[in-house]
């Protein structure tokens, strides 16, 4: 059961580095708001939904992993 969290901590930590290595950066030229808009699948209401709950979810997400870091 330990073996298996020390796994999973690490799975967590390498995708928050890639969160703050990659994620914001391109956030920040907005290479990702282009790229949903601009893709076939994105309809207006897609790309509505996902600028108004964006940060609701990633905040949700790591919260939620920084309560099971802690709780195990």
């Amino acid at each position: 059961m330990k073996k298996n969290f020390c796994v999973h901590t690490q799975i967590y930590m390498f995708f928050l580095h890639y969160f703050f290595y990659l994620y914001l950066p391109l956030k920040r030229l907005n290479i990702i708001d282009d790229f949903i808009k601009h893709t076939s699948f994105a309809c207006d209401f897609v790309t509505s939904w996902y600028k108004s709950y964006r940060y609701f979810i990633l905040s949700l997400i790591f919260s939620l992993l920084t309560y099971i870091n802690q709780h195990n």
